[in-house]
């Protein structure tokens, strides 16, 4: 899985997607994925929130915006499966927790675009990242 475009938003996107393809240490891939969107939305020289969600947003790229959706929620599945297959989370949980990464990824995205501050943003980002490790089987 290789970025596309040589910088910005959309290769941050991109690569973000391709951590949650195939290590073994699955939720550590998904809070570097939660750690890689705080630093895109963070940094002062992008336009805040993702494009694809931006356009959801305003609802002119219906199909980009499903297929971003699909993409984020296999990632995400495909991530927390191996971390249930290694033991480390509940197999039941896997799909309503991959739903609930989904929306937070989407949901933080929109907020950043109106963002008072980055400390808004990294909250977010945090609590959701503290959220994923709470998760682990001691």
């Amino acid at each position: 899985c290789r970025p596309r475009s040589p910088g910005g938003r959309a290769r941050t996107c991109r690569r973000s997607c391709c951590l949650l393809v195939g290590t073994d240490d699955s939720l550590a891939d998904i809070v570097e994925f939660f750690g890689l969107l705080r630093a895109g939305l963070t940094t002062p020289e992008i336009p805040p929130g993702c494009l694809v969600v931006n356009d959801m947003a305003a609802g002119s790229e219906p199909d980009a915006a499903r297929r971003y959706v699909e993409l984020l929620q296999r990632g995400l599945q495909a991530a927390l499966g191996r971390a249930a297959t290694a033991g480390s989370i509940d197999r039941a949980s896997v799909d309503r927790r991959s739903r609930l990464l989904v929306t937070s990824v989407i949901g933080i995205n929109l907020i950043s675009r109106h963002a008072t501050s980055n400390d808004e943003i990294t909250a977010m980002v945090d609590a959701a990242i503290a959220e994923v490790r709470s998760w682990a089987v001691a």
